[in-house]
């Protein structure tokens, strides 16, 4: 009798509303430009994502989350985490693309010790699969980076489920990589959910979720695309 392995499971879910959504020169004045928090309507949005991921464990044991070492990230997950009592690792493979309206700038992190201070969840001794961040990504060099990315997390993690909390760009691409298609349109509403799903011998991957905001109670808020 042939032992099934177990199925691949990946979540790549989209960080809440940002505080700095809407509000005109925000970036002007603020001390972390490049890294805005959740606002109120975004704190809720990840409480409700929590909730929908405590609402199917018994479907699906969620063996890790990893995410994009930005606050907004980490709030999102953090609401993950704690409505299934577990950690998050920081994982650089899915981190923003370095570009905002056009303009490039160098990830500005805040380090390990502040952030761990801030998202007890956070789990200090996790090793990112990716270890280098990306600098002067094109919207090639970001498809090609999180293509190689998505494949090394899937192989880490394979037969597993995971749940990957990361920004709007690189969601399409990590999406695009994983099932190898270029052109996969992908929906990217804030706390949204692409689910994409591995056949147990690894060689096809198929997305049953895109963009899903079926959770949320406003529905789909700020999807964003390239072009």
């Amino acid at each position: 009798q042939v032992q099934q392995t177990a199925m691949t499971t990946i979540f790549l879910c989209r960080h809440g509303y940002r505080e700095d959504f809407g509000v005109k020169n925000w970036r002007a004045t603020a001390p972390r430009p490049f890294d805005p928090l959740l606002s109120d309507t975004g704190l809720e949005q990840a409480q409700q994502l929590g909730e929908f991921f405590a609402g199917v464990r018994e479907k699906y044991k969620v063996d890790k989350i990893l995410v994009s070492p930005y606050r907004r990230t980490l709030q999102t997950a953090t609401a993950i985490a704690d409505a299934l009592d577990t950690s998050i690792g920081i994982e650089y493979g899915i981190i923003e693309w370095a570009t905002a309206k056009g303009v490039s700038f160098e990830h500005d992190l805040l380090p390990m010790n502040t952030l761990s201070q801030s998202f007890p969840r956070l789990d200090t001794k996790f090793s990112s699969t990716v270890d280098t961040l990306p600098v002067g990504e094109d919207e090639n060099k970001l498809h090609e980076r999180c293509k190689q990315s998505i494949h090394q997390i899937a192989s880490r993690f394979k037969g597993q489920t995971i749940v990957l909390v990361t920004h709007a760009a690189p969601l399409i691409c990590l999406a695009r990589g994983l099932v190898g298609d270029d052109n996969l349109e992908v929906r990217t509403g804030v706390c949204s959910i692409t689910k994409i799903v591995a056949q147990p011998d690894g060689t096809k991957w198929t997305v049953e979720e895109n963009g899903s905001c079926a959770h949320l109670k406003d529905g789909e808020q700020m999807h964003w695309s390239f072009g």
